[in-house]
This record gives C-alpha cells, structure tokens and sequence, in this order.
C-alpha cells in the first residue's frame, strides 16, 4: 500500500535477500530454487514488505534438521534486526520454546492458555497445554468419581477444581 519507487523496492529486496543470504540467486525462478530457498524467499518476501506484522505459517515444516536449525537462527536474528511482531504457527512445542517470546495454546479453536515458554512448562492450566508442552507437574492417576469428587484407587479424594475462563475476552 505504500507507493515506493523502483529505486527504493530494489533497494528493500536486495536487503531482504541479503538477510537470508539469498542475493546470489535473485535471478532465479521459483521453480530453480529448492523447498528450503523457497521458505527463505518467502521469509524475504515478507522482510521486504515492510509489514507490522509477518504471519509465518509453519515455516520449518517438512525442512531437514541442518537447515532447520539454520532458519530458526535467521528467524529470530530477522526478528531482532527488523523488528515487527512475528506470528509464529506451529504445532511443534519445542520450536515454539526456542523461538517465542509468548506462546498462545490453541485448542478446538479456542486460545487456553498464553504465556512465557517458561509458564506454560511450569504452570499449565490445563492437562492439554501439559501435553502440548511436554514437562510438566501433572501427574496422572486413575481416578473414580463418586458424590464426595474424585478418588484414586488408594483411596485419596481429590476435590473438583475450578476450570479456568475462556481467554476469548482476553487482548492479545
């Protein structure tokens, strides 16, 4: 939406191909580029695009593990070089925790819980953020209901505890 000059959009791409090191390769077609030059063009595109807001839907799937590791040092250096806020999908929990500042838990839908990675491993409000982050306090047990609220089969009656609010209200 920002009327730029050619000078100043050569001057944007180049700069964006160089963050990704891909400036050697400007004069190829998308199809003569492999899928991992392809992420990287498209992380450039979206540098060069000057945008508040980059959605990255999840760009390190299907990448082999070198290359992995390799684009998520150049996310995060791009993050910090050229600022903006970076939306980050994934459904790897590990790559959210090495990549996020917050991490929002998406579940049916539905955002349970957003956090630090830190928070969430330590204070899952609920047994599926607990299984979506690994490690965590939960233990699980083989519990019967009955009018009193939950009993193990030691015998040990745990009490119904509240679920937490939808964060629907909540701004993220």
């Amino acid at each position: 939406k920002k009327r730029l000059s050619s000078t100043q959009i050569r001057e944007r791409v180049s700069q964006a191909a160089e963050s990704v090191e891909m400036a050697d390769l400007l004069d190829r077609y998308p199809q003569q580029l492999s899928g991992g030059q392809r992420r990287r063009a498209a992380l450039a595109k979206a540098i060069a695009s000057g945008a508040s807001i980059r959605l990255l839907d999840e760009p390190l799937s299907a990448i082999d593990t070198n290359l992995r590791f390799q684009i998520e040092s150049d996310l995060r250096r791009i993050h910090q070089d050229f600022g903006a806020t970076t939306l980050h999908v994934t459904h790897d929990a590990g790559e959210a925790t090495r990549l996020a500042d917050q991490i929002a838990v998406i579940d049916q839908g539905r955002c349970i819980q957003f956090d630090a990675p830190d928070a969430l491993r330590s204070n899952p409000l609920t047994p599926a953020v607990a299984a979506v982050m690994g490690d965590s306090p939960f233990i699980t047990a083989g519990l019967h209901r009955n009018r009193d609220g939950w009993v193990s089969d030691s015998g040990q009656v745990f009490q119904p505890v509240s679920t937490p609010e939808p964060m629907a209200d909540r701004a993220i």
